[in-house]
């Protein structure tokens, strides 16, 4: 009994050993050589001269702010602003506005009122009210501050123009001589 046991086990042994020599008679590989991995970028730029292309002389990542002076009631105005995505990932975009200067009452962050304008630019850096599309609600730079706006994606190498309007109501006297200081940021994350 043990010698078939013995002779059962070594036939197993042999079915085995020949049907791996017979398998390896019959593979082949093939190889995929060198996978390479990269990262994408963000990168939002302004625009220095909106008159201007999208050069690099003519792009930066800070610009000077605007001055607006001799506030009066019922005054409005508008400025544009030019972005770039130069990165390689399209970009989801935020507007916020931020103040590191104290509050001071009243304040003028109240009663300023600011809204986004979509801006069609024909080019020539000149906002025309024909070259106005979609805007956002209006709000007090003091919401603006809490509540960014948001713009939507940026796809690569996509120039986005933007108005902004100012405007504020009736003013009292207690507002003369007030100040408010605030910087302008774009916010962008790289959007899936």
């Amino acid at each position: 009994m043990r010698k078939i046991l013995k002779s059962l086990v070594l036939i197993g042994i042999l079915v085995v050993m020949a049907s791996h020599a017979t398998l390896s008679a019959f593979t082949t590989e093939g190889k995929v050589m060198g996978n390479y991995f990269s990262t994408g970028h963000t990168d939002l730029s302004l625009f220095k001269d909106m008159t201007l292309p999208p050069t690099a002389e003519n792009l930066a990542r800070s610009v000077p702010g605007f001055n607006f002076n001799d506030i009066t009631p019922f005054w409005q105005k508008q400025v544009g602003l030019k972005v770039i995505n130069t990165g390689s990932l399209p970009l989801q975009t935020v507007f916020a506005a931020f103040s590191e200067l104290q509050t001071m009452t009243p304040d003028l962050k109240d009663i300023v009122n600011v809204k986004v304008i979509r801006w069609l630019d024909n080019g020539d850096g000149v906002i025309q009210s024909q070259e106005l599309a979609s805007e956002t609600e209006s709000k007090t730079l003091s919401s603006w501050q809490a509540t960014p706006f948001t713009l939507g994606v940026l796809p690569p190498q996509y120039v986005a123009a933007y108005v902004l309007e100012f405007e504020v109501g009736d003013l009292d006297n207690s507002y003369q001589g007030s100040t408010a200081a605030l910087d302008f940021i774009f916010d962008a994350v790289a959007a899936n």
